[in-house]
């Protein structure tokens, strides 16, 4: 693919990611046109808030994408109003989930004919043979979408390890989730942005693992209906206002709260120190994707200080953030 038909994507990852070297990122509309002419296909696809998400897929006639309401491969979202470069940061946050040796769902940018970006984002739930069966801690949990941030990730990672069968594999996956999403300050880290899904052969009881991490935004700089911090409450004693000994001494999560994580999920200490240690060989990785990243400088300066900030509290015994 050539780079004046996608700007946003180098030839062989759009080739991949499309699976086509005849998709343009670059749409012919505008953002205001585009989401006017698919409106049509928006019944049955979640909005939340004020975040307009669009199913697509790649017309096999033109090349191009469409709206559709069934068979979607792709899920496209802009920048909602008044929030800056939204879509390019989670385009970046996805891109250090990845980096951090996360497994992650496919992400890119397209370009409205207006210059406005929207992060796309490729569907991971469809094989050739259908759909896989996945399902959201959040339903889980027994709780109502409304109630998807009424719980703790220690209370759902005991809840992931029973539907999964026991596996350290995906309890270690999941702790480096919930490092992920401190360490990039994304607060709306909440039961239905974790979901475990069953392969075809599958006939037992329990799920095979997670499904690749989605939804990872930096919302600090954002208004959302987080907590602060994280979506939930790290450890269950939260809940009733019982913190940790350096939560309480330093006002904020440390490494000594993670590792009270680890233990309560049943993740041994040794691998949560490894997770924690290999994120820090990867900052340096982090910070060249902010720096060639398509966010505002102002806001890249900005995340690069959130990111050292935050590993700074996660991996130092005696962390010293106010200085």
């Amino acid at each position: 693919m050539s780079s004046n038909k996608n700007p946003l994507m180098k030839d062989v990852a759009a080739k991949a990611f499309y699976g086509s070297d005849k998709v343009s990122a670059a749409l012919d509309v505008s953002r205001q046109a585009f989401f006017q002419k698919g409106r049509q296909f928006t019944k049955g696809l979640s909005i939340s808030g004020v975040q307009q998400k669009l199913s697509l897929k790649v017309d096999s006639d033109t090349s191009a994408l469409v709206p559709t309401t069934n068979d979607g491969e792709y899920i496209l979202k802009p920048s909602p109003d008044g929030l800056e470069a939204c879509a390019e940061m989670e385009h970046l946050c996805m891109g250090i989930s990845r980096a951090m040796g996360i497994e992650t769902a496919e992400s890119g940018l397209v370009e409205f004919s207006d210059g406005e970006k929207a992060y796309i984002t490729k569907r991971y739930d469809r094989t050739s043979t259908g759909k896989l069966h996945q399902e959201d801690l959040c339903s889980l949990s027994d709780l109502l979408k409304d109630d998807k941030y009424g719980s703790s990730y220690e209370a759902a990672g005991v809840l992931l390890r029973a539907v999964t069968g026991n596996k350290m594999a995906v309890q270690n996956e999941y702790f480096k989730r919930v490092l992920l999403s401190y360490l990039v300050g994304n607060d709306d880290q909440h039961l239905k942005n974790f979901s475990v899904i069953r392969q075809p052969d599958n006939k037992g009881l329990t799920y095979d693992r997670l499904t690749p991490n989605y939804d990872i935004l930096c919302t600090e700089f954002y208004p959302t209906d987080g907590i602060g911090q994280l979506a939930m409450p790290l450890l269950e004693s939260e809940k009733e206002g019982v913190f940790s000994e350096a939560h309480d001494y330093f006002g904020y999560y440390t490494r000594q709260d993670f590792m009270m994580l680890a233990e309560k999920i049943g993740l041994r200490s040794v691998a949560a120190e490894k997770a924690i240690k290999s994120f820090g060989k990867k900052l340096g990785l982090a910070n060249q994707l902010i720096d060639r990243s398509y966010v505002p400088e102002h806001l890249k300066e900005k995340m690069k200080d959130l990111v050292a900030l935050r590993y700074r509290a996660i991996c130092a015994e005696k962390p010293q953030l106010n200085e």
